[in-house]
């Protein structure tokens, strides 16, 4: 059994907490990133390492078996017991015990004295009360007084109620954090593309019981926008293989799905009367054409010159089908549905409820979300079911038609309500006018479309205040989380050519709070801001630091930098510029992320695209697959002729060549290469969040 390295350090977290003794610890992986592996080296460390009992608590009786079947494989060497009702097993004597909770939270007698347990999904534990997870475990400290208590889930807070975690609570403290910006990068989880439908439904005025939406007041408002919302579906999954559609009741899931099929049958035969011209040909009258003949057709058609675009499609995706999966659907048709959508026998599975947590379904490439949320953690549970990579798959659409994205922020980067903060208060982000992407507020060029935005001219503000505190010199710390970073090259304005550089770090904080701060790395040696920026390199970097500015925006934007997570602000009085003066860091990376094209170490080569405009580009070296643009600066400071692809240079960083000024030659089964470099060098006008 082979961790990824967030994996062993979510291990580690947990056991450095424990022995600390600060309470019981809460792991936070974001859907997709393997949570199953977690449990089974806990598992398997606190049997072998100290002979303890240990019970991993379920929810979804699909989950129990699934799981219990992935632990077992795992640790092949622990007997595991399953504990069910519902799949009418009742082993309770087995050092390991996969159980759900339904089934036992009043059996703690029976099941005997435990060690550990593990609760998968832990947001479902409530803040207080006799739920079934209190009552069990209380049962089972009575037996065992040291009894310890790990959460792991995706989304650590309730809706309205903010985080899972507290002093008085069950579980006490997040002891590990890997971000899903971090996983994308890294090519762990799959890249996400956020879209508000064009016929996304208003939900002013919808009422809140519960502090969810009225459900009927929903459905009815959806009810209006059904047909649209089909034919836009189908429209945008046309080149995509899988689509999980979420509805709001079973009425409305049953009539999505039939206005989905509705759509596709129009879809196909627009394909078969495209082939038209091909009926006298092959002799087939008036009759539909039959599908082994539609390749020899579109074959032809191409021949002939005729567009065969639409047929290509329907080709290429198959049987174009649609189910329906809801809480009413027996087990055995439920799971057959479910193998055939995972098989790609079916393109279009909605569902109402029983496909969020813990469903697994890599080939998912687009989610269609017909419903809309207060529960930033059942927003994400849908989205999340696009996390998953697969071979083929270059991305997941976000297709939003209940205003989720505005209301809960962006897909990679979802973030709780505070309590008592009435619904759609504030747009957290904007969207682009063409392909209707949601975007950060800070962005000004669209990445799925390449729009602009224009920059509005701002009046000057002449009208004094007077806020804040009213004497001069006050100093406040404000903790803040941070949820982006980016890293780029920054000029002091007015200075010539030959003044040192800087690199200006700028952190996204929440939604739309913005810190920089500014590393010298450039300065003379000796000087107390280059000294600084040596120990600020220090913490977040296992390389030396480099000797320009182009080279550290390299590092930080191929991953080879610490992520911070939290930061510590101090201002005084009205200081334009604040200063940071903490930062919290994940553990340094042991290198850059793979190429998502061949998965491999990341070797980029780059070509000149243009000599004109100083253009490059910039590709795998060994998949081809593209990488996007990088500056002239940095071809000229670390490329390097390729023997191998003439016309070429491979990009190394120059603190890593040796003593004749060639790059090192690294085994192909290590783990990273260094032989890398950035995509683009960002500049202080093209922050990209």
């Amino acid at each position: 059994m082979e961790l990824r390295w967030y994996q062993a350090e979510a291990v580690e977290a947990v056991w450095k907490h424990m022995r600390e003794g600060t309470g019981n610890p809460v792991v936070e992986l974001p859907t997709g990133a393997g949570k199953s592996l977690v449990i089974a080296e806990l598992t398997r460390q606190a049997v072998h390492q100290w002979n303890g009992r240990v019970l991993i608590l379920q929810h979804v009786k699909e989950l129990i078996e699934q799981n219990a079947a992935k632990l077992q494989a795992l640790c092949p060497t622990i007997r595991v017991g399953l504990y069910s009702a519902g799949l009418k097993r009742r082993e309770a004597d087995a050092p390991v015990v996969v159980a759900g909770v339904q089934s036992v939270y009043d059996k703690a007698d029976r099941l005997g004295r435990f060690d550990l347990v593990l609760i998968d999904e832990g947001h479902l534990v409530p803040e207080d009360g006799d739920g079934m997870y209190r009552q069990l475990i209380r049962a089972m400290q009575e037996a065992n007084p040291d009894l310890v208590i790990i959460g792991l889930t995706a989304t650590p807070y309730r809706t309205g109620d903010g985080p899972i975690c507290s002093t008085e609570g069950l579980l006490n403290a997040i002891c590990y954090r890997v971000s899903v910006k971090t996983l994308i990068a890294q090519g762990f989880l799959s890249k996400l593309i956020g879209r508000r439908a064009e016929h996304e439904i208003d939900t002013t005025g919808i009422h809140v019981r519960a502090g969810e939406f009225v459900e009927g007041e929903v459905e009815e408002r959806m009810g209006g926008v059904v047909q649209q919302a089909a034919d836009e579906i189908v429209h945008q999954c046309r080149d995509r293989k899988a689509c999980l559609v979420f509805c709001q009741t079973v009425a409305h899931a049953e009539q999505v799905a039939g206005h989905i099929l509705r759509a596709v049958q129009v879809r196909q035969l627009a394909a078969r009367l495209q082939t038209a011209p091909a009926r006298d040909l092959f002799d087939l009258g008036s009759d539909e054409l039959a599908a082994p003949v539609l390749p020899i057709v579109a074959d032809w058609l191409d021949d002939e010159g005729k567009p065969t675009d639409h047929l290509r499609r329907y080709l290429d995706t198959g049987r174009e089908t649609v189910a329906v999966v809801t809480g009413q659907t027996p087990g055995e048709e439920r799971a057959e549905l479910i193998r055939r959508f995972r098989a790609g026998e079916l393109k279009y599975l909605v569902n109402v409820n029983v496909l969020t947590t813990g469903f697994d379904a890599p080939n998912v490439d687009c989610v269609a979300i017909l419903r809309a949320t207060l529960s930033p953690g059942l927003f994400y549970q849908m989205v999340g079911r696009g996390f998953r990579v697969c071979d083929g798959k270059e991305n997941a659409l976000i297709l939003d038609f209940g205003g989720n994205i505005e209301r809960h922020g962006p897909v990679d980067d979802i973030r709780p309500r505070v309590r008592g903060k009435a619904a759609d208060a504030e747009a957290f982000e904007k969207m682009c006018p063409d392909c209707r992407a949601v975007v950060s507020p800070a962005v000004r060029t669209c990445p799925g479309c390449g729009y602009v935005w224009p920059v509005e001219a701002r009046e000057p503000n002449h009208a004094g205040t007077a806020d804040g505190d009213p004497l001069s010199g006050g100093k406040t710390e404000t903790t803040y989380q941070v949820s982006a970073v980016q890293y780029s090259l920054h000029t002091k304005k007015g200075a010539d050519d030959t003044a040192p550089k800087t690199l200006r770090v700028t952190y996204r904080c929440g939604l739309a709070d913005y810190v920089s701060e500014w590393v010298c790395l450039e300065h003379p040696e000796g000087v107390f801001a280059h000294q600084k920026a040596l120990k600020w390199w220090a913490k977040r970097c296992q390389f030396p630091a480099p000797d320009t500015i182009t080279e550290a925006v390299a590092y930080g934007q191929f991953g080879l930098l610490a992520e911070p997570t939290e930061i510590v602000v101090r201002r005084k009085g009205k200081d334009a510029f604040p200063e940071i003066v903490k930062h919290v860091l994940t553990a340094k990376p042991d290198g850059p992320s793979p190429c998502r094209g061949c998965g491999d170490v990341v070797n980029i080569v780059v070509a000149m695209r243009s000599d004109l405009f100083n253009e490059l580009a910039a590709q795998c070296g060994l998949c081809g697959h593209p990488r996007g643009g990088t500056s002239r600066a940095v071809y000229d400071r670390v490329a390097v002729e390729d023997a191998d692809m003439p016309g070429y240079r491979r990009l190394v960083f120059p603190a890593i060549l040796d003593d004749a000024g060639q790059p090192p030659v690294f085994d192909d089964t290590a783990n990273f290469d260094l032989l890398t470099a950035v995509e683009s060098v960002g500049t202080d006008d093209d922050l990209p969040f």
